[in-house]
């Protein structure tokens, strides 16, 4: 088939699955950690969350060259779904990443310190990415959805995050302005007895 000739799947088959890959990312990214900063209030907490969803696009991008080279030894590449091919190295990637998240999550939790994590973690992480690149396989029209959702989750996480934030504070009128608006009828004067004595002379003193 000549390039005139093939669809934009075929001539873009990683476009489509990367940006799905990375919305999965960002919803993932985003939830978990708005929960995982839950106890630091809810503007941290949406404002955590809007930076996961922000950091899900730039992670995918550095980790492209991976992608790229993975989908190559996925068997569907050879059989000719550059698509199927693409999807799987991209999402399978983009599960190992949430999958890493969730293993540190268990590993804090179970107490588990040293290589011992360290070798559950990678464990937990390629099984992951392993099973979402083999059998999660959505339709391309799924596909497409998901990758126009890209700037929607983004748009969203932050008007989330500007929602959440506190009211800022009332200027409250100073000390000095309160006083001027004091009336005369309520405020309280002293009662003061000036007592005035012009000279103090010797001769008018008998001394």
């Amino acid at each position: 088939m000549s390039d005139s000739k093939a669809s934009w799947w075929d001539r873009h088959p990683a476009v489509i699955p990367v940006l799905a890959s990375i919305a999965f990312l960002q919803l993932f990214q985003g939830i978990s950690m708005a929960l995982k900063f839950s106890g630091m209030g809810p503007a941290a907490a949406a404002g955590l969350g809007t930076l996961g969803v922000m950091l899900a696009p730039l992670t995918l991008l550095l980790l492209l060259p991976l992608i790229l080279w993975l989908r190559r030894l996925h068997p569907a590449w050879a059989d000719g779904d550059r698509v199927r091919a693409s999807w799987a190295a991209s999402f399978g990637v983009a599960s190992a990443l949430a999958g890493w998240m969730i293993a540190d999550q268990i590993t804090s939790a179970g107490g588990l310190t040293g290589g011992t994590a360290l070798i559950f973690e990678a464990l937990f992480v390629l099984a992951v990415g392993w099973a979402a690149a083999s059998w999660v396989v959505p339709p391309k029209k799924w596909l497409k959805i998901l990758a126009a959702s890209v700037p929607v989750i983004l748009a969203a996480s932050m008007v989330i995050a500007g929602m959440a934030q506190p009211p800022p504070p009332e200027i409250s009128a100073q000390p000095e302005a309160r006083k001027l608006r004091t009336t005369p009828a309520t405020a309280k004067s002293p009662d003061v007895i000036l007592v005035s004595i012009d000279t103090l002379r010797a001769d008018r003193l008998g001394s």
